[in-house]
């Protein structure tokens, strides 16, 4: 009985060993694109990326940089092993080590992303063309091919030998030329000095460099290393030779700006300025005054000019001695609480529109603001060009009334026979009074500042316009620089004349009627706007009547109107 069960399982062995050498294998599916075999089905599945890596450069004697090769595997069956050409090394970590030949243990059957560091081991001279190959037994090899170059190794640069320089010894001041003597120098070799700027080296032979040192500012002398460096490969520093910076005095070149009010900041240039262990002072003729950022060096020191200074040489001092500036720094009247220059607006045509300026806003008609050097006139590099027609206007009111009105005005270029009118309005421009107390300025070609007292109290505004009245046309003139004062009411300030004078019809066609508040004789003068008189003096008659002259063409004009020894100039439109 046990002998016939034997037997059949026997039998039941054998056929399932012939059903299985029999059986076909498995085809690829498109899921693990496995390779097919017509010997055996591997279950596992590696992959490795890149398929060739860029060919690798390098120098005998010196691996190379490393590349990168991922691998990634599932259903694999044992360790996986890396194996590298000839020529070339691999590792796990990309400081090493480095070898031949690697392995990866897993035991999962998976590994992912796991970087492969390659690199040409530069031992040999030559070209080398191979393979990486990676494999497990279970699964089929893969390969990533690696090519490469190693060329001869260069030849070290020598370590300098630095045997004197000249000079050796100097302070502060403009740069100097170093020449550094010695043998071993290479191009590309640099200077180095202890304490001091080398602004550049320049290689004139293996035996001779030379230097552009910019020393620095000492209260006391010091002994610097002078040194040569030769680059690499090889090269290394020189033993040094030994400099002398000296403590010199303060040297002043130059300062900016040239002049200005008190409070104005003074950047002075130069040498040796301030010493960071002792620092500096400077006056403006004779008075102290206080330093301000940036923070002082030896070559650029920042100062105030103090309450009390006046025109005069700037005089800096400190522990190495004193100097003087070779011209004087003017000190000039400190600007008025209203000051507009023109300077930061930008207009450039004569269409009407308003202005944004430092004081505020300005409205432009028939003007533009300037830049053309020597035609237009300015201080800085901007004015108020006015053509005929032209006028400027404040568009918002200045607190605390007017004392005295400055203004600079010029002829636009070569430009001659106009001139300007100053007014000012003491509610909001809806009317504007002439400042004027006679004749309008007669204008050069030279910027010059006229003054103008208006003591008007309250919110006031400016308008200047030009006595040309042809729209559009030449004679032009530039304005710049305006200027008001405060205006402060004393016991013995005169007011205004003829406070209560009245003018009208404004505009007029063949009459005005002068009203003084008073019967006591008038007298009128008629001028147009260049201040040209249009009318002698003639008294009014008790009607307080001026009669125009029919022959009088249209357009504005001043009224001079002089009575009980007061005066005073009123501007009107004839139609």
């Amino acid at each position: 009985m046990i002998q016939k069960l034997l037997l059949a399982s026997c039998l039941l062995w054998a056929e399932n060993v012939a059903a299985t050498s029999l059986s076909a294998p498995e085809p690829p599916s498109a899921e693990t694109n496995r390779p097919f075999s017509t010997t055996a089905w591997l279950a596992g599945d590696l992959v490795v990326s890149p398929a060739t890596l860029p060919a690798f450069t390098t120098a005998a004697g010196t691996p190379s940089a490393y590349q990168t090769i991922l691998i990634n595997g599932t259903g694999l069956t044992g360790d996986v092993t890396v194996t590298a050409s000839a020529g070339f090394e691999i590792a796990w970590l990309e400081n090493g080590p480095y070898g031949s030949s690697q392995v990866l243990t897993q035991l999962g059957g998976t590994v992912t992303n796991v970087p492969l560091y390659v690199r040409l081991a530069g031992n040999t001279l030559g070209s080398f063309t191979g393979t990486v190959t990676v494999a497990n037994t279970g699964s089929a090899s893969r390969t990533v091919a690696v090519s490469g170059t190693v060329t001869a190794a260069p030849t070290p640069n020598p370590v300098p030998v630095l045997t004197s320089i000249s000079p050796s010894s100097g302070g502060h001041g403009p740069p100097i030329v170093m020449d550094l003597n010695g043998s071993g120098f290479v191009p590309g070799a640099t200077v180095s000095m202890d304490l001091t700027r080398i602004i550049s080296t320049t290689y004139v032979s293996s035996t001779h460099l030379r230097a552009l040192v910019q020393l620095p500012s000492r209260a006391t002398s010091v002994q610097a290393r002078v040194i040569v460096k030769n680059p690499l490969p090889g090269g290394g520093d020189s033993a040094p030779q030994m400099f002398n910076i000296l403590a010199t005095a303060p040297i002043i070149t130059s300062f900016s700006p040239s002049s200005g009010p008190v409070g104005t900041a003074v950047t002075i240039q130069g040498y040796n300025l301030y010493l960071f262990s002792g620092g500096a002072t400077v006056s403006f003729n004779g008075t102290q005054a206080i330093l301000i950022p940036p923070t002082p060096s030896g070559e650029q020191i920042t100062a105030v000019v103090p309450a009390g200074a006046t025109t005069g040489l700037i005089t800096l001092a400190n522990k190495n001695g004193a100097a003087v500036s070779a011209t004087p720094f003017v000190v000039t009247a400190s600007p008025p609480p209203f000051f507009e220059n023109f300077e930061q607006g930008t207009k450039t045509s004569y269409t009407p529109a308003s202005v944004a300026l430092a004081s505020g806003g300005w409205t432009f008609g028939e003007a533009l603001i300037g830049t053309t050097a020597g035609a237009d006139k300015f201080n800085g590099s901007k004015s108020a060009r006015l053509r005929g027609g032209g006028f400027v206007e404040m568009d918002v009111d200045k607190p605390n009334g007017a004392g005295v009105v400055t203004v600079s005005a010029a002829t636009y270029s070569t430009e001659t026979g106009v001139s300007f009118l100053p007014e000012i309005s003491t509610d909001g421009g809806v009317t504007y009074t002439s400042l004027l107390t006679g004749p309008a300025p007669v204008l050069t070609p030279n910027l010059t500042t006229y003054s103008f007292t208006a003591n008007r109290g309250g919110n006031v505004r400016l308008r200047f316009s030009s006595s040309n009245l042809n729209a559009s046309t030449n004679p032009r003139i530039n304005i710049d620089d305006v200027g008001i004062t405060n205006f402060t009411v004393t016991s013995s300030q005169r007011k205004q004349g003829l406070p209560q004078l009245v003018v009208y019809p404004n505009p007029a066609q063949n009459y005005l009627t002068v009203a003084t508040g008073s019967s006591r004789p008038t007298q009128v003068t008629l001028h147009d706007l260049t201040g040209r008189v249009v009318l002698p003096q003639v008294t009014l008659p008790a009607s307080q009547r001026l009669t125009l002259p029919a022959s009088l063409p249209q357009g504005s004009y001043l009224l001079q109107v002089n009575s009980q020894g007061e005066q005073r100039m009123i501007r009107f439109l004839k139609q």
